[in-house]
């Protein structure tokens, strides 16, 4: 009985291993083809693609650089006599033209009475900083305020030598500012120095902007964009379509397969096909040989592709 019982438990045992095993390698043919027990087409890479349809249009290099936002014009408003603050006049932010009376000095002393001397604004703007207080004594020296036409601001910029050329006068300059993320003011480039700073290798370049409404304030940071390269009219992918492979630039194209699996997957053939590429915007990338408008390129996933390959691709791009 017992040698019976150990023939039975080997017999069960091998019959569990063939049905596993059959289970594993099962396959069946229906219309599509010859598929796996999960549906799936043979000789296709178990892989998820994303697409993006190549597009036409224009791409634009812009360069970032740091710059602080100042006044058109600044200028310190100073006493003609040295004396005493008698009277101030007017409330920092408020409006003056210039010549206009800022202020009073008292230049009178024991035995001694003068009349009251102006200090007058220098220029027309808003007063942008009131630095003494009434009583204090001051000289001809002494700064005692600040006169800013912020109607119009500059913003001084320090161009790596790099770019030297592709900035001229008259080129226009996105600003953006922190206190306002969602705004962007756009600037042009009114001046440019004509000697480089041996020291730092870059030139400096002037931009103005209109403020109108009085957002920007003197001594705000912020942040540049200014367009150094430009083409039209021409063919692009997003950047992460470009790979590198054996030292040359390729795209992967993809073509619509007519296969069928359980699940409805799209399923693709891939072509690796050798690009040339040009400028980028940091988001897309020129393409001025390889591809054609309303080819299907690889923009996710690509890392493991090869040519000839199939895969599946759930999402194809708009953008």
């Amino acid at each position: 009985m017992k040698g019976r019982t150990k023939i039975v438990v080997v017999v069960i045992t091998v019959v569990l291993v063939i049905v596993v095993g059959l289970r594993l390698g099962l396959t069946v043919f229906s219309e599509g083809g010859r598929k796996d027990f999960l549906g799936r087409k043979r000789g296709v890479l178990d892989l998820t693609v994303v697409a993006t349809k190549v597009k036409v249009g224009d791409i634009e290099r812009y360069i970032s650089l740091a710059g602080e936002m100042r006044g058109i014009e600044e200028a310190y408003a100073f006493p003609d006599v040295p004396g005493k603050i008698h009277k101030i006049l007017v409330e920092e932010g408020s409006y003056v033209v210039k010549n206009q009376h800022l202020m009073y000095i008292d230049r009178s002393q024991v035995g001694f009475s003068y009349n009251l001397s102006p200090v007058r604004a220098p220029i027309s703007g808003r007063v942008g900083n009131i630095s003494v207080s009434e009583g204090q004594f001051v000289s001809q020296t002494t700064p005692v305020a600040t006169v800013v036409n912020d109607s119009t601001m500059e913003v001084v910029l320090l161009l790596p030598e790099t770019f030297v050329g592709r900035v001229r006068k008259g080129d226009k300059a996105i600003i953006e500012v922190t206190p306002y993320p969602q705004e962007k003011f756009i600037g042009y480039v009114y001046s440019t120095d004509i000697v480089i700073d041996r020291g730092t290798r870059t030139l400096k370049v002037k931009v103005k902007v209109a403020n109108p409404y009085r957002k920007l304030i003197s001594g705000m940071y912020c942040n540049v964009r200014m367009l150094v390269e430009k083409v039209s009219n021409v063919t692009y992918v997003p950047n992460t379509s470009i790979r590198e492979v054996d030292g040359e630039e390729v795209v992967y194209i993809l073509t619509k397969t007519n296969l069928e699996n359980v699940r409805e997957d799209n399923f693709y053939y891939v072509t690796k096909r050798r690009v040339i590429s040009g400028i980028s915007d940091g988001k897309f990338t020129a393409v001025l040989q390889g591809v054609s408008e309303g080819d299907i390129v690889v923009s996710l996933g690509a890392e493991y592709l090869k040519d000839g390959v199939i895969v599946r691709v759930i999402e194809e791009e708009v953008e």
